[in-house]
């Protein structure tokens, strides 16, 4: 079971053991009680992890970072091309 910190739902894992064996995916409202199916699930499953959409894994450079970068990246670019005109003449 994980919970969606998000939308305050639990997920989790239903087996149901009567006649047949089935397993279900679940979400239930800690508010109310209520559980919901989502649907079959694979037999044994054992974890679930709810993804927070707030937390990024890709790290990034904010817009004023990114426009220094084009800045260094271009006044090296300059002075390279200033470099290889002082060496064409001499």
């Amino acid at each position: 079971m994980d919970k969606d910190t998000v939308n305050n739902i639990f997920y989790g894992a239903l087996d149901n053991q009567t006649v047949i064996y089935t397993f279900y995916l679940v979400t239930i409202y800690p508010d109310s009680g209520q559980v919901d199916l989502i649907g079959e699930t694979v037999e044994g499953l054992q974890a679930l992890a709810v993804r927070n959409p707030r937390i990024s894994n890709v790290p990034t450079l904010s817009e004023y970072s990114l426009i220094v970068l084009a800045i260094v990246f271009l006044a090296s670019a300059l002075l390279v091309l200033r470099r290889r005109k002082q060496s064409i003449e001499a």
